[in-house]
């Protein structure tokens, strides 16, 4: 078992981020004033009926810019997905491969052609190493740009969210702490305190949704965990149609820790819900198994 030592940001992060959407550009929603209050259920419902609700989905062309702390870099990806089976995500520099990511719902397997290496394991490496709980049906979520609650294995429990109306779009944010960010902001430090003692540590990783009022389509998903200083978010913009669905063409997602940044920037394009029949991931013999460093 090879133990690697170089930076494998960009494949943690094409893990965590689960890379979708599609393509053309539409003219962006501007936020609106005098909204009126609508109930957590209700918002959720019509967030649902303009997801895209595929069976199969290929996305043929996906220009990424990658940044962190030391380096820059720039690549080709393109994803395939069979429902509830696996999601595959390939990428290349200048038509070379140079890795592939398979998801399925209980594990991750990855490639990475330019070191003869690969990667079995499972979501928990991306619990210990973000201290967020993701796994496969989220990043299903994201893919058919669909709302999710993280901390909830049945994906149709959104009772630890409740919706409000902030600079005039929609939000959907974890209760507690909404709560607790009230009572923060209004210098009860003290009351805050005694909150802080009464829940664990996972009551205060913070799940905040934004929407346009108009379409229903997501802006924003931030999740957050202030004790650790951890943030994981998902832009989204540039909708257009993609079988009569509201879809974004332009995905940016940032990652950010006390060790520093990571930002990735997506264009998006040549797309189908058309019929895939497999979905190939085959480790060659002589690449050896790693540990990812932590």
């Amino acid at each position: 078992m090879k133990k690697v030592h170089r930076n494998y940001h960009i494949f943690l992060f094409i893990i965590l981020t689960g890379i979708a959407f599609s393509s053309c550009k539409t003219t962006r929603i501007i936020s609106e004033t005098n909204l009126k209050p609508i109930r957590t259920s209700r918002l959720i419902e019509n967030i649902n009926k303009n997801a895209l609700n595929y069976e199969y989905l290929t996305i043929r062309k996906i220009n990424c810019q990658y940044r962190d702390e030391n380096e820059k870099a720039t690549f080709r990806a393109n994803v395939k997905a069979i429902k509830d089976e696996a999601i595959v995500v390939s990428f290349n520099k200048l038509n070379i491969p140079f890795g592939r990511v398979y998801l399925t719902p209980d594990s991750v397997k990855f490639i990475n052609h330019m070191d003869k290496t690969y990667f079995l394991g499972d979501y928990s490496f991306l619990r210990e190493l973000f201290n967020i709980d993701l796994g496969f049906y989220d990043v299903q979520s994201i893919l058919a740009n669909n709302v999710f609650s993280y901390r909830n294995s049945d994906e149709n429990d959104f009772r630890n969210l409740e919706s409000y109306i902030d600079s005039g779009m929609y939000i959907i944010q974890s209760v507690n702490n909404r709560k607790l960010d009230k009572i923060v902001s209004e210098e009860k430090n003290q009351k805050a305190d005694r909150l802080v003692k009464r829940f664990n540590d996972g009551a205060f990783i913070i799940q905040k949704i934004a929407i346009w009022p108009r379409s229903f389509n997501i802006s924003e998903i931030k999740i957050e965990d202030s004790n650790n200083r951890q943030q994981v978010q998902f832009n989204f913009d540039d909708y257009t149609k993609l079988d009569q669905k509201d879809y974004p063409g332009e995905i940016d997602m940032n990652f950010i820790s006390g060790k520093g940044g990571i930002s990735m920037k997506m264009k998006l394009s040549g797309f189908s819900t058309d019929k895939i029949n497999n979905l190939n991931f085959n480790i060659p013999q002589r690449y050896q198994q790693m540990v990812l460093n932590r």
